[in-house]
C-alpha cells in the first residue's frame, strides 16, 4: 500500500520512506503496524496542515515524512500497551 502511494504522489514520497516504514512495521504484529501507520500519517498531517495554516511553508515545498515514521515507531514500541490498545479496538 506505501508503494502504492509513493507512486501516486509522483516523488512526493519516496521509496527510502516506503522502505523504512516496512521495516519498522515488520517488527510489531499486525495490530501495530496499523497503530504505527496511523500515527505516522495523522502526525505528518498535523503539522503539514499546521504549516499551511501558519502560513511558514507553501503547497510545493517537501516536508520529510522520515522523523514522522520514526517518531511512531518509536511511539508504539514504548507506549503500545500504555495506549490501552485502542488501535485493537479499531482494527480488529
Amino acid at each position: 500500500a506505501l508503494g502504492m502511494i509513493a507512486w501516486l504522489s509522483h516523488g512526493g514520497m519516496g521509496r527510502g520512506d516506503v522502505w523504512f516504514a516496512a521495516g519498522i512495521a515488520g517488527w510489531f504484529s499486525l495490530t501495530e503496524a496499523w497503530a504505527f501507520l496511523c500515527l505516522a500519517f495523522g502526525g505528518g498531517a498535523l503539522v503539514g496542515i499546521g504549516w499551511l495554516v501558519i502560513g511558514g511553508r507553501n503547497r510545493r515545498a517537501a516536508l520529510p515524512f522520515g522523523p514522522f515514521l520514526a517518531w511512531a515507531g518509536i511511539t508504539v514500541m514504548w507506549f503500545a500497551e500504555r495506549m490501552g490498545g485502542w488501535y485493537e479496538y479499531i482494527f480488529e
